[in-house]
């Protein structure tokens, strides 16, 4: 099957034409750019256009859109991502769209690929939320092997969605100014689960000149 993506809820001109053209959308949820009325508008056209909806978290660093790398924490960072994937399921689930996935944005996915403790907190934030997310990442990264290293533990884990990979641009697209609003802050809480789950992996093919 062939997923047509795009990292959508960013501002950008001519993301009403992309809509109707994708079958799955990454949307900003408030790290890098986004607040709760960009995260409701994308729901509700990922609602009535049968788009898969999924959260685009990225350091919390709303200044430089999330593509310069942060020194954080691990549990200030996990704290950030929970915040951000939730408030998307939340603003999400109240108009009828389900959060199938998260794609993480920026310098904290180009870091995931090569950073395995760091692929760990990305998926430590997506387990809080909700075990059953898939994330979307390279079939190379270490983002592919976090979810199958988690099920280790008692809790259980998201599946990695493995794409190809994509030629890259030297240099994003110009984008507008990001909003001086506050990035999400309260963590949301963990769904209850009766017991551990083993993650699947699939493929995906994905093209593209800018991802991220």
């Amino acid at each position: 099957m062939i997923d047509l993506s795009a990292d959508l809820g960013e501002g950008s001109p001519g993301e009403e034409e992309i809509w109707p053209l994708i079958t799955s959308a990454n949307v900003a949820c408030g790290g890098h750019i986004g607040d709760a009325d960009s995260m409701a508008y994308a729901a509700r056209r990922a609602r009535d256009l049968s788009v898969r909806l999924g959260a685009h978290p990225s350091y919390p660093d709303r200044e430089n859109f999330g593509r310069k790398p942060l020194d954080m924490m691990p549990l200030d960072l996990r704290a950030s991502l929970t915040a951000q994937i939730g408030t998307l399921r939340d603003i999400a689930a109240r108009h009828g769209a389900p959060l199938t996935h998260v794609k993480p944005h920026g310098a904290l996915y180009n870091q995931a690929h090569h950073d395995d403790a760091l692929a760990g907190v990305i998926v430590d934030a997506m387990r809080a939320v909700d075990p059953a997310l898939a994330l979307v990442c390279s079939a190379t990264s270490q983002m592919a092997v976090a979810p199958t290293a988690a099920t280790s533990t008692t809790a259980p884990s998201p599946r990695a969605v493995l794409r190809a990979p994509c030629s890259r641009s030297t240099k994003p697209p110009n984008r507008p100014p990001c909003s001086p609003a506050s990035a999400p802050s309260s963590p949301a809480t963990a769904p209850a689960s009766a017991s551990p789950t083993t993650p699947s992996v699939s493929t995906q093919t994905w093209r593209g000149r800018w991802s991220g």
